[in-house]
């Protein structure tokens, strides 16, 4: 996994990414989806009303080891 980005930097590559936030006091992590666009549950899915997620992304290598 990388390291985690916060909200303000978006992913460059649409998928699966491992996501945190912080809500109402409660911490969150989930697998969720970015489209390129918006963060969403699942493919063509529902877009998160929380966008400002801080997230982890595969490395190159982990990646490509997994294929």
């Amino acid at each position: 996994m990388t390291e985690l980005f916060p909200p303000e930097i978006k992913p460059v590559h649409v998928g699966w990414y491992s996501t945190e936030w912080f809500d109402a006091g409660w911490d969150y992590e989930l697998r969720v989806w970015w489209d390129g666009q918006d963060w969403r549950n699942e493919p063509n899915g529902w877009r998160l009303m929380c966008q400002k997620v801080s997230w982890r992304g595969l490395k190159e290598q982990e990646n490509a080891d997994n294929s």
